[in-house]
């Protein structure tokens, strides 16, 4: 008698489940009318503004480029271990409240005695993303020329002029 008992409470639990759920089917369609409305705002676009390059006084001060609106300084030289020549190594801050695009400045121009130096691939690592607001970044330009001449060099990096002794820093 057990056995039935059991079979009976199974037939009962199973009646009353199918019971439910046919209970909260329904035929209509339950759509919600919401209307949907976006708006898109035009993000804010990186400029750069005209303005006469900066000469700057302490060159391994930190420095405002103010037509980037980023601060650049020159964190040291050294000799480019990925290929030949020298490396200037730069932290460049981002002072908008935009990203900078990887493209938004020229390369730099390192100068010799008078005489402009090639860049090299080897060793350079430029901007290659967007430098988010407030972000900032370790950037280092090889170029073809020996480390000890970077004694008398111009480097016109942004809108600003580092001109002096660059491996002295």
């Amino acid at each position: 008698m057990p056995v039935s008992l059991t079979r009976f409470t199974v037939g009962v639990v199973l009646f009353a489940s199918v019971t439910a759920l046919v209970a909260c089917s329904s035929d209509k369609s339950d759509t919600p009318n919401v209307a949907v409305t976006t708006t898109s705002e035009s993000a804010a676009e990186f400029k750069e503004k005209n303005v006469s390059p900066v000469k700057v006084e302490f060159i391994n001060a930190p420095e405002k480029d103010p037509g980037l609106n980023v601060e650049w300084q020159i964190q040291g030289t050294g000799y480019n271990n990925e290929g030949s020549g020298a490396v200037i190594y730069v932290r460049m801050k981002n002072l908008n409240d935009v990203a900078i695009p990887a493209d938004a400045f020229d390369d730099p121009v390192l100068t010799i005695n008078g005489t402009e130096a090639s860049r090299v691939e080897a060793g350079t690592v430029d901007l290659d993303l967007p430098l988010g607001p407030g972000a900032t970044t370790n950037l280092q330009f090889a170029f073809d020329t020996g480390y000890g001449s970077l004694s008398d060099a111009k480097l016109v990096l942004g809108n600003c002029i580092f001109e002096g002794n660059l491996s002295n820093i």
